[in-house]
């Protein structure tokens, strides 16, 4: 009987260990990913290979791989909706009313700074990622 439990115990503790190693070789690998992603765009970009257009879509989509394990779009998600769902709650409705007359109010160089800050969270580049997601305003 206690054999048994010390050989589900061993196996269960070498599983962890044995997933964690993984995980750790997978990040291992990935950084290696973009490493050698990042060279290979710099020399093409010396070699005057790439046009601008094909550099600035390939950084977006290194952005977005990079955001696969970072909390920030969650959290602005979390952020963003949150005044959505509070909003049937009748209790809060008079705050979150109350925010958005503030938010109203707020300058447009602050507004802006929370669109850079948003659209920066979400891997949108530059100008052209910012002024995409502006325009929708």
């Amino acid at each position: 009987m206690i054999g048994m439990i010390v050989g589900g115990l061993t196996k269960a503790v070498g599983g962890y260990f044995e997933n964690k190693s993984k995980e750790s070789q997978a990040k291992s690998n990935l950084k290696k990913a973009e490493i050698e992603a990042k060279t290979s765009v710099a020399k093409a970009v010396a070699e005057g290979k790439l046009e601008a257009d094909k550099l600035d879509a390939q950084w977006e989509n290194k952005a977005v791989d990079q955001l696969s394990g970072s909390l920030k779009d969650e959290f602005i998600t979390l952020v963003v909706l949150t005044p959505c769902c509070l909003i049937f709650i009748p209790s809060l409705q008079p705050y979150i009313r109350l925010g958005f007359d503030i938010l109203g109010t707020l300058p447009d160089w602050y507004i802006n700074l929370i669109y850079i800050t948003v659209c920066a969270g979400l891997g949108l580049k530059g100008v052209g990622g910012i002024s995409k997601f502006m325009k929708k305003k």
